[in-house]
């Protein structure tokens, strides 16, 4: 930077370059120095980095869905030049210059556009339809930033899903294996993508996940599996009504089908050991007895309800009867799971 005076003076000019203009005589004579100064800085300009103002380097939009897709955009620089940003296409044609760091894309339609930064003296020349990479930008001097943020504007499309093996009804037995599913989707659109699952009133169980779940963490209920194309940031949470809550800060849309996934317990008697068993009486309101059928030892016995949560259990050392002590749950339909010298089997039973 530096200050440019102006000195009236009579005489001869004596100053020199490396005085201090606060002390040097300017003349053998009169002199006075003019009252101002006009400054004059000296900079090149640095183009620098560009983000958006939360640090993002690429962006996903909903454009045409009534909702402003305003986004706002920050930079660094070692320049005190002026600053502009420069949007373009995926070639570098200029689309729009901002007058300010926020731009709102809702009305933009779809497509990928890239934000880049301008530092510059001078004025800007540069015109919608010119090559960014090409032409001069300014009549002075310019430099484009050495990145851009990508600008995905994508209309969400949750089209239609279907397990990895093309299936979309299925079930799984809750025994305590791992029942992993994986899903795909048919959307093409450049939004995310992620799934939800929900019960039969479309109430959400787990969100979200990305591409495989473990049904066996829900236990023994028949669940549907949605997918979810969005922009934005998810807030589902599971209780929320998936077909009525606003489950993204963005646009979204749910796949028009759903995958139904019908967890069961195992039921038989022979259908993890060859073990068999009685029990009495069944129906049961006090006590529910146990004995193998093929003389081995019982050693633990658990209740569990239909949603897979142990309800009562005993363990014993070796017994051929096996007496529990069911007054203290609630009526309905259980399941018992007996561990023998044998093996392990389950059976359902109802209490009154």
């Amino acid at each position: 930077n530096c200050r440019i005076y102006g000195l009236s003076y009579t005489g001869n000019f004596t100053a020199g370059v490396g005085m201090d203009v606060t002390m040097a005589m300017f003349s053998d004579d009169c002199f006075d120095l003019s009252d101002n100064y006009i400054l004059t800085v000296r900079d090149m300009p640095d183009g620098g980095n560009v983000t958006t103002a939360g640090g993002e380097t690429m962006i996903v939009t909903a454009p045409g869905d009534g909702v402003s897709d305003v986004i706002e955009f920050a930079h660094t620089t070692a320049s005190t030049s002026a600053y502009r940003y420069v949007v373009t296409d995926e070639a570098g044609i200029i689309l729009g210059l901002p007058p300010a760091n926020m731009v709102d894309f809702e009305d933009a339609g779809e497509g990928t556009c890239l934000v880049w930064g301008l530092s510059y003296t001078g004025n800007i020349t540069a015109q919608i339809g010119d090559d960014a990479t090409m032409v001069p930008l300014t009549d002075d001097c310019f430099e484009l930033s050495a990145d851009f943020v990508t600008v995905v504007r994508a209309i969400p499309d949750g089209d239609m899903i279907t397990t990895g093996g093309g299936q979309v009804a299925l079930s799984v037995i809750i025994d305590g294996n791992t029942d992993v599913i994986d899903f795909v989707n048919t959307s093409t659109s450049a939004a995310a993508y992620a799934y939800i699952v929900t019960d039969e009133a479309n109430v959400v169980l787990a969100a979200p996940f990305t591409s495989s779940f473990d049904f066996e963490t829900l236990g023994p209920i028949t669940s549907r599996v949605w997918g979810i194309s969005y922009t934005g940031e998810l807030t589902v949470q599971e209780g929320d009504d998936a077909t009525a809550a606003d489950l993204s800060t963005g646009g979204f849309d749910l796949s028009t089908n759903f995958v139904e996934v019908i967890g069961s317990l195992s039921t038989g008697l022979n259908e993890r050991t060859s073990v068999d068993f009685t029990l009495w009486p069944v129906p049961t309101s006090e006590v529910l007895n146990v004995r193998t059928s093929d003389g081995s030892a019982i050693q633990a016995a658990r209740i569990l309800d239909l949603q897979g949560r142990v309800v009562a259990e005993r363990s014993v050392y070796d017994a051929e009867v096996l007496s529990i002590d069911v007054q203290a749950i609630g009526a309905g339909t259980y399941v018992i799971d007996l561990r023998t010298t044998s093996g392990q089997a389950r059976l359902r039973f109802v209490k009154r």
